[in-house]
């Protein structure tokens, strides 16, 4: 018995199949990039140190997760989406409460693990985790650990010295010595570029006597 050889025709169709399916896939990650990318844009104004963030509309954080959850199935390992989608769940659960809240800070704890396991040396990554952490009242080694590698990391970066600044500041009673004097540095680097912000910061977590005295023998 002879084996008949698909014809032209059935070749073009699954070679026109294929390429359908690889157009698609590419035209789907492109349009993941695109919301990830928005993720960015919605962003308000010091997002990384605001508590709770209430200026990004609940529809653009639906949008971009969805985006994001897109990229992260086709690109598992990559970090940066990652660590978007632990800010996404962060930002919604500082908009939540109750068991919601909850929930989305142990997924946002779940996500920016992974992607400082992908990524260790990304300071966002580590300032993302010292958020979760301090949102979810865990002040222990892994929380000081993150506030340490953030400054460290991203010694210059605007985001980074008032997150830094914010959770510094807020666990002001529990720092050694040691960690107050980087805290104040960090304080002092962010000064120089957005002292409004930072002054803000001290404000709110009444520590105002930092800035007079420029010492950390404040309580």
């Amino acid at each position: 018995m002879t084996t008949q050889r698909p014809s032209w025709r059935v070749i073009l169709s699954d070679k026109f199949a294929l390429l359908s399916l690889a157009f698609l896939a590419v035209m789907t990650i492109c349009a993941a990039g695109a919301g990830v990318a928005d993720l960015y844009s919605l962003r308000p104004p010091g997002a990384m140190d605001e508590r709770p963030v209430q200026k990004v509309e609940a529809s653009k954080l639906v949008d971009a997760l969805v985006a994001t959850n897109v990229a992260l199935r086709l690109d598992p390992g990559n970090p940066s989406y990652r660590e978007d989608r632990a800010r996404l769940d962060y930002w919604e659960a500082e908009r939540s409460g109750g068991a919601r809240k909850a929930e989305l800070l142990e997924d946002a704890l779940f996500q920016i693990r992974k992607a400082i396991r992908l990524r260790p040396v990304s300071p966002y990554g580590w300032s993302t985790l010292m958020q979760v952490k301090m949102s979810l009242g865990e002040i222990d080694p892994e929380f000081f650990d993150a506030l340490d590698n953030a400054s460290t990391l991203g010694p210059w970066e605007p985001e980074i010295q008032r997150a830094v600044a914010d959770a510094g500041l807020n666990v002001w009673g529990m720092l050694t010595d040691t960690q107050k004097g980087k805290i104040l540095d960090d304080f002092k680097r962010g000064m120089k570029r957005q002292s409004a912000e930072m002054m803000r910061i001290a404000m709110r977590n009444r520590i105002g006597c930092i800035i007079r005295s420029g010492k950390y023998a404040c309580n």
